[in-house]
């Protein structure tokens, strides 16, 4: 326990240093506010039989950021580490699609997340490295600049003009602490709907201050399901951009 601590605080004093300043505030000074928890946290994904008390602390440590931050400090940094290890939970859960999920938006919020080795995981390290891999091949096609890219089947002469229908729809919350301080933000994320209609493999990248904008738009997003898409008479995955307007005005547009 003790080396995993070690390497685990290393990272993290290593993307404190790294990053530089998020606001006027001294990051370091913020992300203290959190450090002790954070290392509870961890030190908990390593105790067997953990896992489903791990994961509810996760939760309720997510949602107390929502609530009490708003715009100040390196919060996608926070957001990360608790949502790394969330994943971890779930991985020891065999809550695999959310695991994935998780550690997804854990590296659009941190890209050195995924220099996380998980050597004091040996049982999760492979799923993560294949997600981690999938995820970099999608933001390579999203780099691309198309809005919508046919990843299966392969080969597809040509692309409609294609109609995605939700057959199940989850709203965001919005942050409780962002709506008390009249603050909206519109968010972007990219997102893989594969050819069952389940969304997959998130990518986005944006403001640090608004990191929990982007968490709780892809917590909803997780949980949509589309019809099954289907092009020249097989059914495809696509690449497609997704829109969240989190606004305390009447017309947000959630697509």
């Amino acid at each position: 326990m003790a080396r995993f601590l070690s390497a685990f605080l290393a990272i993290l004093v290593f993307i404190l240093w790294s990053q530089g300043p998020a606001s006027a505030e001294d990051p370091n000074a913020w992300f203290s506010r959190y450090r002790n928890e954070l290392e509870e946290l961890a030190a908990l994904s390593r105790e067997p039989g953990k896992a489903e008390d791990g994961l509810s602390r996760a939760q309720s440590f997510i949602r107390r950021l929502m609530a009490q931050e708003a715009g100040q400090g390196p919060q996608c940094l926070v957001y990360a580490r608790v949502l790394l290890l969330k994943a971890i939970f779930e991985g020891e859960l065999d809550r695999w699609d959310e695991a994935v999920w998780d550690y997804q938006v854990a590296v659009n919020l941190d890209p050195a997340v995924a220099d996380f080795q998980f050597t004091d995981y040996p049982n999760l390290a492979s799923r993560f490295f294949q997600a981690r891999d999938e995820q970099a091949k999608i933001r390579n096609a999203v780099s691309s600049g198309s809005e919508l890219v046919v990843l299966r089947p392969e080969g597809v002469s040509s692309v409609p003009a294609l109609t995605f229908r939700k057959a199940k729809h989850v709203d965001p919350e919005y942050p409780v602490a962002f709506r008390k301080a009249n603050l909206g933000a519109s968010v972007e994320i990219h997102i893989v709907i594969d050819e069952n209609g389940a969304p997959g493999t998130p990518v986005f990248s944006g403001d640090c201050a608004v990191a929990p904008f982007y968490v709780a738009a892809a917590e909803a997003l997780r949980q949509w399901r589309y019809h099954p898409i289907t092009i020249e008479g097989q059914k495809a995955a696509v690449l497609t951009k997704t829109r969240t307007e989190f606004s305390l005005h009447p017309g947000g547009d959630l697509p």
